[in-house]
């Protein structure tokens, strides 16, 4: 998510019930069915409650949206968008350094090296992140209903 939805997640996680959590979402950008990025969705709601409600029950638990919109350099976009992402995702430990952190992204975002098929990525978001500090899973949809943004 980007930088922009802070003010956002900082409404959702501030209710003291869970009714008007849900309404903070569904107002804000997570209620327009026309964005065509996973928002809307019910996965990606019950994921975000699921956060809600470790905070609401006196869980240390902060969302830390991540993704810059500030810098492009046109004809290395993507490969600039992962840079741009790792350095975002760092940002968290920089705030809290004892914190682990859940860092939710695609599976191209994930990877630690460059991905053949797609040479014009360069290094993905989580191969610019120290090694020992991270930990990536990979999760089969062989098992379970996946999502992904995006119609196609």
């Amino acid at each position: 998510m980007s930088e922009t939805d802070s003010p956002l997640f900082d409404a959702f996680m501030a209710p003291p019930d869970e009714a008007t959590a849900r309404r903070v979402l569904r107002d804000g950008d997570f209620g327009r069915p026309d964005r065509d990025d996973g928002r809307h969705n019910q996965a990606m709601m019950d994921m975000l409650l699921g956060f809600w409600r470790l905070r609401a029950a006196g869980h240390d638990f902060a969302l830390h949206p991540f993704l810059s919109l500030m810098s492009i350099i046109h004809g290395r976009e993507q490969a600039w968008r992962e840079l741009e992402m790792a350095y975002g995702m760092s940002r968290a430990l920089v705030v809290r350094p004892d914190a682990r952190l859940l860092i939710l992204v695609g599976d191209l975002h994930a990877r630690k090296t460059a991905f053949a098929p797609w040479p014009e990525v360069g290094v993905p978001a989580a191969g610019h992140l120290h090694g020992t500090d991270t930990l990536t899973l990979v999760l089969s949809n062989s098992c379970m209903v996946v999502w992904q943004a995006g119609s196609g």
